[in-house]
């Protein structure tokens, strides 16, 4: 009795295992299929937010894990290039800095289904980075801007901290960031990138100087200087 007991046991335990194992597949295929679904949702959204026909072209893509790891910053982000769009002089001379259309521009800057892809990293001496791709025929325009990990969260804790000197600092610091390397992906869509510096550029032209956002490495804080 003891043995059947313990061999009863044994089925079940693997008949539960491998219940396990199908419920968790069926649930990460589901959340596939399900992020695919909100990602066109988000694209007929933006769309329609902008008053801009749909011509099959993604917006600007914010990687899932900086999502979760820095909820604020990313939020911040979609809020800060919104109003880029909102404000027809500065847009105008995002257009002509970044070389995009009308379409393409408005997709650029609003948090959806594609491009560009912003993740983030731990960058050295920059607040934000675009470069181009190497391929077997020589360079060719890249698909991703990073952020810097350390500003991301900066701005967290001072989110979290209420409305603060440092917070809009950081904010204003973030934006210039973003905005900034979206330039130049614009820009190297084209091959204009790589021989001028749209995005210091876009900065003067907008801000009347080159925003100089950097990282003390005494205090461990990013600065405008």
């Amino acid at each position: 009795p003891g043995s059947s007991d313990w061999q009863r046991l044994r089925i079940f335990l693997s008949a539960l295992l491998t219940l396990s194992r199908r419920t968790v597949y069926r649930a990460r295929l589901g959340a596939s299929r399900l992020d695919q679904r909100r990602s066109a949702d988000r694209t007929g959204l933006c769309a329609k937010i902008t008053n801009i026909p749909d011509d099959g072209s993604r917006p600007m893509y914010l990687d899932p894990w900086m999502w979760r790891r820095f909820p604020a910053a990313c939020r911040h982000i979609g809020q800060s290039t919104r109003l880029v769009i909102g404000h027809s002089e500065r847009f105008a001379k995002f257009m002509r800095h970044a070389r995009l259309s009308e379409v393409s521009a408005h997709r650029a800057l609003i948090p959806g289904a594609r491009l560009p892809y912003v993740k983030c990293r731990e960058l050295i001496g920059a607040a934000g980075t675009y470069s181009s791709r190497w391929t077997l025929r020589g360079p060719a325009p890249g698909d991703r801007v990073y952020l810097d990990s350390t500003l991301l969260r900066q701005f967290e804790r001072a989110a979290g901290r209420g409305p603060s000197h440092e917070f809009h600092n950081l904010g204003f610091g973030l934006y210039v960031a973003i905005v900034h390397e979206i330039v130049h992906w614009g820009a190297d869509r084209l091959g204009h990138g790589g021989f001028w510096e749209e995005g210091e550029a876009w900065e003067e032209d907008v801000f009347g100087r080159n925003i100089k956002f950097y990282f003390n490495r005494w205090s461990r804080r990013y600065r405008i200087a």
